[in-house]
């Protein structure tokens, strides 16, 4: 394990080197029935690596940059960016759950309102929160109800995110990837500095510092993004 690990360390950061150990526990412990964990070299190893280590954080958008970007960005070239823009913030989404979001994981309550249900989360906590459009200057439904009308009636799987190029959707998924470089895509819009530092948690972030300058209590901030066992009762309504 300090063999593989060390190699490993040449070449991925810190934090990378602990999900991989976090994987290789697991994997030892269910089929070979051996703990790693008890290993105190393995994981003084470990704390040493990762002395003077800062994670690089994704960068945020304000309130006034997502709008601006909703209302101006062209939909023949951005629809797609908008619609997910539009969910991830509203229910502090990471990259995978708006690659795994269904068609029927999507509600419309009314003409004003749409609850979504993300079933399958990174801590196997269901979440549900609402898409509220109210006012003129932004209609996020609408910006849906747009997207979902243009898929293909030939598209074979219920997965919402389908790709789209010059105002037209396709049969295809949107890529895991794709989620990851939409943030920068949207700073490069806004021309705001260093976009490339806007990166796929971007968005769940960006939901998250919203709710706080809301001045919400720390248990609705951990609602909003899954952290305990509640469903989100945060409301994010775009004018």
């Amino acid at each position: 394990m300090l063999n593989y690990l060390h190699e490993k360390s040449q070449e991925v950061k810190p934090s990378t080197l602990w999900s991989k150990y976090s994987m290789i526990k697991a994997v030892l412990s269910v089929k070979e029935n051996i703990e790693i964990n008890k290993f105190s070299r393995v994981i003084a190893f470990l704390k040493r690596n990762s002395v003077g280590y800062e994670p690089t954080k994704s960068k945020v958008l304000t309130r006034q940059e997502i709008d601006t970007f909703l209302t101006n960005a062209d939909d023949m070239k951005h629809l797609l960016i908008k619609v997910a823009l539009l969910f991830g913030v509203c229910g502090a989404c990471r990259r995978e759950e708006l690659h795994s979001l269904k068609i029927q994981d999507i509600v419309q309550k009314d003409e004003e309102c749409l609850i979504i249900t993300i079933p399958d989360t990174k801590s196997n906590i269901k979440r549900v929160f609402p898409v509220i459009a109210k006012g003129k200057a932004v209609n996020g439904l609408e910006l849906y109800r747009k997207f979902l009308r243009l898929r293909p009636e030939t598209v074979q799987h219920d997965y919402f995110f389908i790709c789209y190029r010059n105002g037209k959707c396709t049969v295809q998924r949107v890529g895991i990837h794709s989620f990851t470089k939409m943030p920068s895509v949207v700073a490069e819009f806004l021309n705001l500095p260093n976009p490339k530092e806007y990166t796929g948690h971007c968005f769940r972030r960006s939901s998250a510092s919203l709710a706080a300058d809301s001045d919400v209590d720390l248990i609705s901030l951990k609602r909003l993004g899954g952290w305990n066992y509640f469903f989100c009762n945060i409301i994010i309504v775009f004018f």
